[in-house]
């Protein structure tokens, strides 16, 4: 046993896979027991866990940053405007060129701040795609399945204190003395070692059991001291009558096994809260991409309407006026402007969006625009507040939370009870005295002793005991309010989501209406200032109504999905398990990874092919 204990302390890689064997299997359990599938979940262990000198260095050094040229500075030239006159062309920005020409294919283009580097490796993503991607790289989402991994640790070391716990010690010493006071001393030295071997028991309902042996040896250094072999074997045990007796003892298992259900919970709330997040990104993401098309397309429609202006102004049409030109030419700037503007925030969006995937922010990365075909509960005839309340995993838990409280309760009330211990012990060894010497195998039964014992601890001072119990009091009331609080919460979010997904139907349609009122009044107003009948303004004004409109309809398309995803995550109906649709088989980890894997072993056998060649 002891072999196999200093063997076991050699290798630490044996506890850490013993560790993930019972986590695997307990998690395993819980998941089906809780949710009726089992999302996978993975604790990592760092590659690299030695400390380099640097980790020992009292003052850690601080990399500055070197001098850079000063963010603002005072141009060495004054700025002189060219004049604007009516023959003046309008003006085209080349920077305009990175823009998408179209919306199937928008988010293809190049960065403004130059084309990306060689060797990075372009990703093209679409919803699903995206999930997938997270799933598998996100590093909050790593975070919570260790977080699963450590509440289920906390059970195998609460169980582990239920089971026989073997012991051994092994302590070697010196001693030495005069001899005694003669009229010559004789010196007397010798070496002694102890073994000591055991197991113990703790019992469910209190107290605990103990069979151990001891050996003793002892070698003589001189002869003036005697060799001496001694060895027991005993069983002991201490068990609580009243304090610490019954169920109170169970507490620590029952309480991690309880949490670790909690925290079961807690990771599928997280997996519908992280698909939630993800899918409303990524339709952000689309809408902006729909977002600089339609600037696009107004900056188009204002640099011919700019140049319509200027033939007409130096053809010298009736009812045309310089202004009219400048009008077509603020209106270009405008569009220009927006639409840069409308690129940026969507570079911005995509570098969150790649952190959010737990992808490096200097990769290249392509959204396709997908629209996620969902359905729209029938919220006529459902009683939203019943749903919620049955399903919703963290209502679930603050219910159980109550359970919990009053369970505390009764143990601190066991808590006040006297301290009453019987204590039993019993041995047999061999002779080791002056008049005999057995070796330290040969046990004789006339060494056989047993006792028994009772002790009261009378409870003179139990203030600690008592404050212990009022705490436990007035947190059972707190969870009780909590619980309530939570409940009217969870019942006022699923109404509210009920009214904005009829806001957002509405809204939908509103704008979709909008969006043809405004293509047509912009087709007119076009059609009348060709025909001399209206002027610029009319038609800039038509122009941006239209872009407006068509902003307003992208976000009420994008609003309605989004809100449909979140009144599932509310109510707890939303399932990310892999039968319960697209996002789900994305976050199957399994699959993902298996498929990843494929794709690697295919690209390695094409670039071996290539290198063949």
């Amino acid at each position: 046993m002891m072999v196999a204990a200093t063997a076991g302390g050699c290798a630490p890689g044996w506890y850490e896979a013993s560790a993930d064997r019972e986590v695997a299997r307990i998690v395993e359990q819980r998941k089906e027991q809780t949710l009726k599938y089992k999302p996978q979940s993975e604790a990592k262990t760092p590659k690299n866990t030695e400390p380099t000198t640097r980790a020992y260095a009292k003052i850690p050094m601080t990399v500055i940053s070197p001098l850079a040229p000063a963010p603002l500075q005072v141009p060495d030239t004054n700025w002189n405007p060219e004049p604007q006159g009516p023959l003046s062309p309008p003006v085209v920005d080349d920077r305009l060129n990175f823009v998408p020409p179209s919306y199937a294919n928008a988010g293809a283009f190049a960065d403004p701040q130059g084309p990306p580097t060689p060797g990075t490796v372009h990703t093209v993503l679409d919803l699903q795609g995206a999930v997938e991607y997270a799933v598998t790289h996100s590093r909050p989402y790593q975070d919570q399945m260790e977080n699963l991994f450590l509440a289920t640790l906390d059970v195998t070391l609460a169980r582990h204190l239920f089971e026989p716990r073997p012991y051994a010690s092994t302590s070697s010493g010196y001693a030495g003395n005069q001899g005694g006071a003669t009229t010559r001393p004789a010196y007397q030295s010798a070496l002694s070692v102890v073994n000591r071997v055991g197991v113990s028991q703790q019992l469910p309902y209190g107290g605990q059991v103990a069979a151990e042996q001891l050996v003793s040896f002892v070698q003589a250094l001189n002869d003036t001291t005697v060799d001496g072999d001694s060895a027991r074997t005993s069983l002991t045990a201490s068990i609580p009558l009243l304090k610490g007796a019954g169920m109170v003892n169970l507490e620590p298992l029952i309480d991690s096994e309880r949490n670790l259900v909690y925290a079961v919970r807690s990771f599928e709330l997280y997996r519908r809260q992280f698909a939630v997040d993800i899918a409303t990104r990524f339709f952000g993401l689309v809408t902006q991409q729909q977002g600089i098309n339609n600037r696009r397309v107004s900056y188009d429609n204002s640099r011919i309407l700019s140049d319509r202006a200027m033939e007409l102004f130096a053809a010298s049409r009736p009812g045309t006026s310089y202004l009219d030109v400048q009008r077509a030419q603020q209106s270009l700037l405008n569009a220009e402007s927006s639409l840069i503007d409308a690129v940026t925030v969507y570079q911005n969006s995509l570098d969150n969006f790649k952190i959010a995937l737990g992808m490096p922010v200097e990769a290249d990365l392509e959204i396709v625009p997908v629209e996620l075909q969902v359905n729209p509960p029938e919220l006529e005839n459902l009683n939203v507040a019943d749903v919620a309340t049955k399903y919703r995993l963290d209502l679930q838990t603050a219910r159980d939370r109550i359970e919990d409280a009053q369970r505390d309760v009764k143990n601190a009330k066991n808590g006040l009870l006297p301290n009453v211990t019987l204590d039993a012990q019993s041995g047999v060894g061999n002779f080791n005295d002056a008049g005999r010497r057995d070796p330290w195998y040969k046990y004789n039964s006339d060494t056989y002793a047993y006792g028994a014992s009772i002790t009261v601890d009378w409870p003179l001072d139990q203030l600690a005991d008592r404050n212990i119990y009022r705490r436990s009091l007035i947190n059972l009331a707190r969870t009780q309010r909590s619980y309530v609080t939570s409940r009217d919460q969870v019942i006022s979010d699923v109404r509210n989501d009920t009214r904005l997904i009829r806001v957002a139907q509405i809204s939908v349609d509103i704008q979709r209406r909008s969006v043809d009122l405004n293509q047509k009044r912009l087709d007119l107003a076009n059609e009348r200032y060709l025909q001399g009948r209206a002027a610029v303004l009319d038609v800039t004004d038509a122009q941006s109504a239209l872009l407006s409109a068509q902003d307003g309809l992208d976000r009420a398309r994008a609003n309605l999905q989004t809100q449909v995803l979140q009144y599932l995550r509310d109510t707890g109906t939303l399932r990310v398990d892999p039968q319960a649709g697209a996002i789900g088989r994305a976050m199957d980890r399994e699959v993902v990874q298996a498929s990843n894997m494929r794709e690697f072993e295919k690209i390695e056998q094409q670039l071996e092919k290539m290198e063949r060649q």
